[in-house]
């Protein structure tokens, strides 16, 4: 039995999918499968990603060699693992199981969120791309695998109907990270006179940062201490620009793209990690955060708020009174002291391999007619 994880690509800068699709290749291998990743856009192939890059520009992009490469790979013994919706690799997988057999799990990643609880016109793509792809996908996929309690309420309208199959919940882990720095030495920006809050996300209006940056220019007035947001993330020169030109009452450090031990060493030494996200299916910056035991203040749009039993170091809000409430408590207290053990229990590798195994011994693994 061999597992194809298919994702459009691997490029850091995509955030929390690339990492899951990570951690659930290295779960398969744990448990002693050949598993490999699949590309559809990457241009750099390494020993750990086969790359079926072929210039698709569009994410619906068409990819002849992808196609070609798979129908001689995958057969009715392959699981094909889909990371993410609305994209070519889950139409390729959809035409792998009608006519190879391959068996399909489906992992949303959160891109099942309401997408059509209006109608768009701008949105007719994804209409017709829904019925006569996702939607079939759906059908066809043994499993639906959600990340928590939270993206599984989130996505339950958009497959009502489209999946009578088995959803499960499986929470993903982070592995430990070690060699952190315990002070503010060679991290260029961070200043310890300030009030230290980092944002972690891409340039993407649902990931709410200007309405924060918003509350937080209305908040910076009423507040008796000085506050620096660092933001983390592959922002574009332009957009960066204007920020600093709308909100200079605040301030703002840029890092750009930074991944691995100096992302978790600049979370290590903030006072807050917040996410504002207008919608997210989970959050791995969350779970990031509390693993270096650094309090995050999360928006009630955030799927993970579901799965967090309540602690010390989780702050949710739902509107700028609570928020400026949470920001004062975490700069009063000693609240970086907090034991997050009790939170992170829930999110461990030993948890995720059981379940995962669990799910490969229950699913039926014939292919849908």
């Amino acid at each position: 039995m061999i597992v194809y994880n298919f994702i459009r690509s691997m490029d850091p800068c995509n955030g929390g999918t690339v990492t899951a699709c990570s951690i659930y290749n290295e779960a398969f291998k744990s448990l002693g499968l050949d598993s490999h990743i699949v590309s559809i856009s990457d241009h750099e192939e390494n020993e750990n990603v086969y790359s079926l890059a072929e210039n698709v520009s569009s994410v619906y992009g068409f990819s002849i060699k992808a196609l070609i490469c798979c129908f001689k790979k995958i057969n009715h013994k392959s699981i094909i693992v889909v990371h993410g919706l609305w994209q070519f690799h889950g139409f390729l997988a959809l035409l792998l199981s009608y006519f190879k057999k391959a068996n399909v799990i489906v992992v949303p990643h959160g891109m099942g969120g309401a997408y059509f609880d209006q109608f768009k016109l701008k949105k007719l793509k994804k209409y017709v791309y829904w019925f006569f792809v996702e939607r079939l996908l759906i059908k066809k996929a043994s499993c639906i695998i959600y990340m928590g309690e939270g993206e599984k309420n989130f996505c339950s309208d958009l497959l009502a109907g489209a999946f009578s199959g088995k959803e499960l919940i499986i929470r993903p882990y982070l592995n430990k990270v070690d060699t952190l720095s315990e002070n503010f030495s060679g991290l260029a920006g961070l200043d310890s006179d300030f009030f230290n809050i980092l944002f972690i996300g891409r340039d993407d209006p649902i990931k709410g940062l200007s309405g924060f940056l918003h509350e937080l220019s209305v908040i910076d007035e009423s507040c008796d201490f000085d506050i620096c947001l660092n933001i983390i993330g592959p922002f574009s020169k332009k957009t960066i620009a204007g920020y600093l030109r709308d909100f200079k009452n605040i301030k703002i450090n840029f890092f750009g793209a930074i991944y691995s031990i100096d992302k978790y060493n600049i979370i290590k030494n903030s006072d807050c990690v917040v996410v504002p996200s207008k919608y997210e299916s989970f959050s791995l910056v969350a779970l990031e955060s509390l693993m270096m035991n650094t309090p995050v203040i999360v928006s009630n749009n955030v799927g993970i708020t579901y799965d967090l039993p309540m602690c010390a170091g989780v702050l949710i809000y739902h509107d700028d009174n609570e928020l400026l409430d949470h920001l004062r408590h975490v700069y009063a207290s000693d609240i970086k002291e907090f034991d997050s053990g009790q939170v992170l229990e829930l999110f461990t590798k030993d948890n995720f391999l059981s379940s995962l195994k669990l799910m490969l011994s229950d699913v039926s693994y014939v292919s849908k007619p």
